[in-house]
């Protein structure tokens, strides 16, 4: 099916106190062609329960592949595609609950392969009114509020994420995220971030790897981030590399059994105020491949940033542990701790072949670190 000059392909929308339930979608193929703008997408669900998704494939839309948000409950996708968005591939918008893919793949899109939002809905405004949302300057707010309604019980299994032009899974606040037997692979900016209130998540038995070379992102991308001064390398890429799993204003989140290896930046890192999240029994092996100039990258980092927004906390991680994994290869230090982590439990890692200390414990507060 092909869609042009309309806002949304497929739309799956009820009405505020009548969601539809019970619709569908198989083996179909969807080309969206209409003016790329805002949160215009292929195929939209919203105010919808109990939605099934089999074979479907969306290519080349215009802007979001697959779009989901207020009151979208109990949506399933199998053996389905998204390729080359010109913005996310998948979009999961604050009330989005009990949503699951099984062997799906969503690669080479422009931005992420799949973001997560709590974005604060301002007063006033429809939840589904979104260019309203775009022109209103307190949707983006970056400070996590308990009351926001976020993506919850998000579980994706037997996935490829690849090749995105931003991460392969990013999450801006969400509850409940699962994980499991991913392939996260070659996606400019980290293979998977956990931020900005993300609590509970369950990354396990995946593979991580080759992300994080940040070869093509902007001038005011990276000025965004903080690091638009640091020149780019021969290759044109950021000298500031990227992990494979980023955590940053997380909780109670965990990354288990899992191959993380060859990322250009950390296998994984804890950027500031991670807070209870643990790693555990991982093969953490050969990141730091983008051996950047006067940027040093570990297996694992515990960090204590400073907030790069206002409203964003800034406290250091504490509280986490990292138990039982086997960390390889050339990282600068196979586990660093950041001046101020406290509470942080390292025990039973095993590290070796890395270029300076097996454990930095630049921290001089409280840890608890044993061979």
């Amino acid at each position: 099916m092909v869609f042009k000059n309309v806002p949304f392909g497929i739309v799956i929308c009820g009405q505020p106190n009548a969601p539809v339930r019970n619709i569908s979608i198989r083996h179909l193929t969807i080309l969206h062609e209409s003016t790329s703008g805002g949160f215009s997408a292929a195929l939209f669900i919203a105010r919808a329960q109990d939605i099934v998704l089999d074979g479907l494939h969306i290519d080349e839309p215009c802007a979001i592949g697959l779009l989901a948000s207020h009151g979208a409950e109990r949506v399933a996708m199998t053996d389905c595609s998204i390729r080359e968005a010109r913005q996310d591939g998948m979009l999961l918008l604050r009330r989005v609950v009990d949503f699951s893919a099984e062997s799906c793949i969503i690669s080479d899109n422009r931005q992420s392969g799949l973001l997560l939002c709590d974005w604060p809905l301002p007063a006033g405004l429809d939840p589904l009114d979104f260019d309203a949302q775009l022109r209103h300057r307190a949707t983006h707010a970056i400070a996590f509020e308990p009351g926001d309604p976020a993506p919850c019980r998000i579980f994706l299994s037997e996935c490829t994420l690849s090749r995105n032009r931003k991460m392969g899974i990013c999450t801006d606040g969400a509850g409940y995220l699962t994980v499991d037997r991913c392939q996260l692979h070659d996606n400019q900016c980290e293979g998977i971030t956990l931020d900005n209130g993300t609590w509970h998540a369950r990354i396990s038995g995946c593979e991580i790897t080759g992300n994080g070379h940040r070869g093509q992102q902007t001038e005011s991308e990276l000025r965004e981030d903080f690091v638009a001064g640091d020149a780019r390398l021969p290759d044109g890429s950021s000298s500031v590399k990227l992990p494979g799993i980023s955590m940053d204003n997380a909780a109670y989140c965990r990354v288990e059994d899992c191959s993380i290896h060859d990322n250009y930046g950390e296998g994984v890192k804890f950027v500031r105020a991670a807070y209870r999240c643990s790693v555990q029994g991982n093969e953490i092996e050969n990141n730091n491949r983008g051996h950047s100039p006067g940027h040093l990258h570990h297996g694992i980092r515990i960090g204590s940033d400073p907030s790069q927004h206002k409203g964003q906390h800034d406290f250091p991680s504490s509280g986490n542990n990292i138990l039982d994994n086997r960390i390889t290869g050339g990282h600068e230090c196979g586990i660093l701790l950041n001046e101020g982590t406290a509470l942080n439990r390292i025990k039973h890692n095993t590290i070796s072949g890395q270029n300076s200390l097996p454990i930095h414990p630049w921290s001089r507060f409280a840890n608890r670190i044993r061979p």
